[in-house]
């Protein structure tokens, strides 16, 4: 009942309640979004008209030609010494010098500097801009306006400079330089008319910080993928500048989070109560079941003897306590009858042991019928009835699971000499360090790959082909002492596939069963898995027509 509740009443009102608060979260954001681009755009389009007047008001002294020959006249001067000026001189100066601080209350100063380095000013910038390198600058555009970064003057006050080279319109030469000081006041006008949480901000091409209200945030990178932040750029025509505006998204959201949040708790405290009356209406239902529940849980601990459920209702409850002391009953009488079908087994079992045929009468039989085979000259009978005696005794003695190396491959060695009465153009060559040889393996690792090898990959080939079995240390490994064991064929090959398949049910719990056509490898896989844990490594490779490879990668083992 609580959880048909919570899925289909709570669960949904709150999702609802969730999606309308997205909804509206989503167009908040939006329109701030175009609130702050649209003022953003504005507040950049009134700096570029200003920084546009400020320009053309640069240019005005070039045609006065009066001033232009005074500044051209001490050029030619051969002399390191600052030309000296007379009150004329001086006066026609001051006046431009006046005319262009007046122009503006955002001009700090006005200076002129001809080309022996003798300065005019009006006003004070106090600023740590280099006049050297502006002066520099402004000769290397050859007329065009220079503007410098804003810098912070020991007032606190964000100071620019906007600077000319003077070049004489009747020989255009350099005469002179004009720079004019101005305060960058207008992202404090902004922040004062607009709101206290809305941030402007001049970055550079590459995102750096160059004027901010902050001085501390002056050279660092403005991070553009803050998540709580909306911003909006203008490109300043007259600059490479970027102008950001910026607000918190907090700010935006702040009262209708509020709502959200009381909203929510309404709906948390609707959720208890309800759960609440659910409980003490259900609990009476359930408390019957739950103990019947921790009854049949811990039936298993004694057998399922001595359980029994007291009946105390009539209701559908006590027709189910009822069923189960009926089940508990019949599964005494099953655990009795599957008792003596074991035991009756067991003896069956222990009956046919007894009946198996001795493996050393096997062995002398054999044995027996390779002697005779020698008396009436058949001696391919002889060996191979020999040779069929000598890998019974390998593959059923008595003998420990592990052997050596050399053990192993002459075991292999005599299955192949048996398999080639049957097909006579199977070869088998082997390579085996001699180092390896007297290292201990798991019993019969070779002969069931190699045989798996024969009858899937160089029979449907006509029965020709060969299998190379390579066993030597392994190099890859810092303490070499791990086992590589390499068995290749020249048969038919298999696909990806089948290769994938065949890894894949070796992996797997399944049992083999009557069909299955490589019972062998997997019983190699299962015993490499018993005999070595998780140390060992077992991979197939191989291509339709070019023959299969087997890699085994053991431990060293020590007696």
């Amino acid at each position: 009942m609580m959880l048909a509740m919570i899925v289909t009443l709570l669960l949904p009102m709150t999702l609802v309640n969730m999606l309308i608060f997205s909804v509206v979260r989503d167009q908040m954001l939006q329109d701030a979004g175009d609130w702050m681009e649209g003022i953003t755009k504005n507040v950049g389009r009134t700096f570029d008209s200003y920084l546009q007047l400020v320009q053309g008001a640069t240019k005005n002294p070039l045609f006065d030609y009066m001033l232009m020959e005074i500044f051209d006249s001490k050029r030619m001067l051969q002399t390191q010494i600052p030309a000296s000026y007379t009150l004329e001189e001086r006066a026609q100066i001051n006046g431009w010098l006046a005319m262009l601080f007046n122009m503006d209350h955002g001009i700090l100063s006005a200076v002129f500097v001809d080309t022996h380095g003798t300065r005019f000013y009006l006003g004070s910038h106090n600023s740590h801009l280099d006049e050297g390198e502006i002066i520099r600058q402004s000769v290397e555009l050859g007329g065009d306006t220079y503007i410098s970064r804003p810098t912070y003057n020991s007032r606190g006050e964000m100071v620019f400079c906007i600077s000319r080279s003077m070049v004489n319109p009747a020989n255009f030469q350099h005469v002179a330089t004009l720079l004019i000081y101005i305060r960058l006041d207008f992202l404090e006008q902004f922040a004062e008319a607009a709101a206290e949480s809305v941030d402007m901000k001049i970055i550079d091409a590459d995102q750096v910080i160059i004027a901010d209200r902050d001085p501390q945030a002056l050279g660092s990178r403005l991070d553009f993928h803050a998540p709580s932040i909306t911003y909006a750029t203008y490109p300043l025509s007259e600059t490479d500048w970027i102008l950001v505006g910026s607000i918190p998204t907090s700010v935006l959201f702040e009262k209708i989070d509020n709502i959200q949040q009381l909203v929510l708790a309404v709906n948390l405290l609707l959720v208890v109560v309800t759960l609440f009356m659910i409980y003490l209406i259900s609990s009476n239902l359930t408390e019957p079941l739950r103990h019947l529940a921790k009854v049949m849980q811990n039936a298993y601990k004694t057998q399922f003897r001595e359980v029994t459920v007291p009946i105390r209702r009539r209701d559908e409850i006590g027709m189910i306590t009822l069923s189960f002391n009926q089940m508990i009953k019949h599964i005494h009488q099953l655990i009795d009858k599957i008792i003596d079908v074991e035991q009756r087994r067991k003896q069956s079992q222990i009956t046919a042991l007894q009946a198996q045929i001795n493996p050393h009468f096997l062995y002398n039989s054999l044995y027996m019928i390779a002697m005779q085979a020698e008396l009436d000259e058949n001696y391919k009978i002889s060996e191979m009835a020999f040779l069929l005696s000598k890998l019974l005794r390998y593959s059923v003695g008595k003998d420990s699971e592990a052997v050596e190396v050399r053990q192993e491959c002459e075991h292999l060695h005599t299955y192949i000499r048996l398999m080639q009465y049957r097909f006579p153009k199977v070869e088998l060559e082997t390579d085996v360090d001699d180092e390896v040889k007297d290292w201990i393996i798991m019993r019969l690792i070779l002969q069931p790959i190699v045989e798996n090898a024969i009858i899937h990959g160089l029979v449907p080939k006509d029965g020709n082909g060969k299998i190379t079995v390579s066993i030597r240390r392994a190099r890859y490994v810092a303490d070499d002492d791990r086992l590589l064991i390499r068995i290749a064929d020249d048969g038919i090959g298999m696909s990806r596939e089948k290769v994938s398949f065949l890894m894949e049910y070796l992996r797997s719990e399944r049992e083999p069963d009557g069909s299955e056509r490589r019972i062998g490898m997997k019983n190699v896989f299962e015993r490499l898995a018993f005999f070595y844990g998780d140390h060992f490594r077992f991979e197939l490779h191989s291509e339709e027509g070019r023959g299969t490879v087997c890699e085994i990668d053991i431990p060293r083992k020590h007696l």
